[in-house]
């Protein structure tokens, strides 16, 4: 409940200090942080469901929250790992010049709504997904799901966001055939994720 609550009080504070976030929704940071809220939901709402012995809509509910748990912390990894240690880094010493606007883009950086989206979306994923008493190993559905999600981004992507000028991600271009090594390389990671969540899994979790 509290993940839930707490993806939905971020984007609203987004709202309400940034002005404008529509871009958001549509980038894969704002995807990811979609589904971790949206997961917690349904987590509490199968809860709360059983609590009130609609069992039908509590299974429904549960099925649909374990469906999307590995998209939702390899989605929440990737976006912390790649946003802190590649493209921060990047924009921060390569696209910006030294002064006044370096400084604000850091101090935007380390504000609320982005170090809750880039940061501390991965260890709340990690801690609700991955420990306690309901985990599960991840099966090969899983995989599918997961990988469902990022064929349903790419089209959005090559077919929406490219069309009206929207490059947040440039290795994704489908002008270039860099954009089949990046799809083949995400497709890559995730499989490799899901063998090392299962494996901590395996060693940490009370199965």
């Amino acid at each position: 409940l509290f993940i839930f609550i707490w993806g939905i009080v971020v984007i609203v504070y987004a709202k309400m200090t940034l002005g404008s976030i529509n871009a958001f929704p549509i980038s894969f940071t704002g995807w990811s942080w979609i589904l971790l809220t949206s997961r917690a939901g349904l987590e509490f709402m199968a809860w709360d469901a059983a609590t009130n012995n609609h069992d039908r809509l509590a299974s429904n509910f549960a099925t649909i929250g374990s469906s999307i748990r590995l998209v939702t912390i390899t989605n929440a990894c990737v976006v912390c790992t790649i946003w802190n240690f590649i493209l921060f880094p990047l924009i921060y010493f390569k696209s910006i010049p030294a002064g006044e606007k370096r400084r604000n883009f850091l101090k935007f950086n380390f504000g609320f709504f982005m170090t809750n989206i880039h940061v501390l979306n991965f260890p709340m994923a990690f801690v609700n997904i991955l420990n306690g008493s309901r985990v599960r190993l991840f099966t090969m559905s899983d995989l599918w799901v997961a990988y469902l999600v990022v064929l349903l981004y790419s089209l959005l992507y090559f077919f929406v966001m490219d069309r009206i000028g929207l490059h947040f991600y440039p290795i994704l271009n489908p002008r270039t055939a860099f954009s089949v090594v990046s799809i083949v390389s995400v497709m890559g990671i995730y499989y490799f994720l899901f063998l090392k969540w299962n494996e901590y899994m395996s060693l940490h979790a009370d199965l």
